[in-house]
């Protein structure tokens, strides 16, 4: 085994194939790149109660309400001589801690939570979800995970989460709304999960890279359905309503890319497999949809090789129509904003821009956006108002994500845990009355 970075004794097995430890454990690629940047970098507001509500009256306007019910609770004979003193201290007190607007003799209506747009993070190193409301990003929560695995994907719909735990063969299913994990769901044994997406409301697919599969979970209930086998070492997911696209990087037994990487189409139900895509790239490790039949696939090629490349798929068809290459070294996220810009991450370099419409860079690895002065990205989204956001590749303290101008500088940065890696967004619903 080769020496890294000066670091860690271990051997390199190919982009988001496997770093192997000193004790032998196969580590998948965002692990490897977790542990690559560790060793670099060594040397009030907002808040809903359990059932989405918020609080629309003071604590001394509830003494006070108390107070008054009591005393109407006493026996008349038991207050007559005191009701008047009560009124006297009462009735003030409660006119000074009720606003002006409560002397309005229209019936009070129950004040609504709408829904509320929030980004969520998944922190490798902590195991924890950073939560956000977008309209108020410092308002920001932590949910633990788990006390062990290796986290670095995400998928979300609505109100629920679905984390793979990497070296922990299980998925946890986080509620938003009660900010807790409500299931951990076993997975096959030897499963790496990597990788999730929901094809509904209450099923999300899981990747198994370790066993050339994908696992099916009820986000409701906490189970898991069978196996179903795919191409080689799958390890992202990304669904269109309910057909699933499953990025197999096609990983040869040294954990390299081994040919061409593939896409296995699942649709129907019960879930088959419709269709084999084979791409002109290797290693494919990310990809967006976007509203006129496209997917954009990111090839992240070999570590150091810099062949990063875009496949475009035909989600019509099932073919790729087009393969460009020039992605530079280690592409490993993509996002797409309402205008076609495809904003593609990389370790290497930090964000470069595709411009689908044009078929060209506005922004290609050598003038690469550098989120807060860093030439370097671990991962990004945009919200549903088109913002861009990048994760902070700091993997030994807490870190930030920032959030991005149309011009690229930094509008805001949110506090987040210890290596940022996946970032998505998702509405969760208003409370049912």
């Amino acid at each position: 085994m080769r020496d890294f970075q000066g670091g860690v004794q271990g051997g390199w097995k190919g982009h988001r194939g496997q770093w192997e430890s000193v004790r032998g454990r196969p580590w998948n690629g965002r692990e490897r790149e977790r542990e690559r940047l560790r060793l670099r970098d060594e040397g009030g507001g907002w808040r809903l109660d359990r059932h989405g509500i918020r609080s629309g009256i003071g604590d001394g306007i509830r003494v006070a309400l108390a107070v008054a019910l009591a005393h109407e609770a006493t026996p008349r004979h038991a207050r007559r001589h005191g009701s008047c003193r009560l009124r006297r201290v009462l009735v003030p007190t409660l006119l000074a801690l009720l606003p002006l607007g409560a002397c309005d003799d229209s019936p009070v209506e129950p004040q609504e939570t709408p829904a509320a747009e929030v980004g969520v993070v998944v922190n490798s190193v902590d195991r924890s979800l950073t939560v956000f409301p977008v309209d108020s990003p410092q308002a920001a929560f932590t949910i633990g995970l788990a006390p062990d695995g290796s986290p670095v994907t995400l998928a979300a719909r609505g109100a629920y989460v679905v984390v793979p735990l990497g070296t922990v063969p299980a998925a946890a299913v986080v509620d938003l709304r009660e900010r807790a994990v409500i299931h951990t769901v076993a997975l096959p044994e030897g499963s790496s999960a990597t990788g999730a997406a929901f094809i509904n409301d209450s099923i999300a697919l899981v990747a198994n890279p370790g066993r050339n599969s994908v696992t099916p979970i009820n986000v409701l209930r906490g189970t898991a359905g069978a196996e179903i086998a795919v191409g080689r070492y799958p390890q992202a997911i990304i669904a269109v309503g309910d057909t699933a696209y499953i990025l197999n990087a096609e990983l040869g037994p040294d954990f390299s890319p081994d040919g061409p990487g593939t896409i296995t189409v699942l649709a129907g139900a019960p879930l088959a497999v419709l269709r084999t895509i084979t791409l002109s790239g290797t290693n494919p490790g990310s990809a967006a949809a976007d509203a006129d039949g496209r997917l954009y696939v990111i090839d992240s090629g070999s570590f150091g090789a810099a062949d990063g490349s875009l496949s475009v798929i035909d989600r019509g068809t099932l073919t790729e129509t087009a393969h460009v290459t020039g992605f530079g070294d280690f592409p490993s996220g993509a996002a797409l904003d309402d205008s076609g810009r495809l904003f593609v991450a990389s370790f290497a370099y930090g964000i470069v821009v595709w411009e689908t419409h044009a078929g060209t860079f506005s922004r290609g690895p050598d003038a690469a956006v550098t989120p807060g002065g860093i030439a370097s990205t671990s991962g990004l989204a945009v919200d549903s108002q088109g913002r861009l956001y990048a994760a902070k590749p700091e993997c030994t303290e807490p870190s930030s994500v920032f959030r991005l101008t149309g011009t690229f500088e930094v509008a805001e940065e949110i506090p987040a845990g210890t290596c940022p890696f996946g970032i998505v967004f998702t509405t969760i619903p208003a409370p049912e009355a």
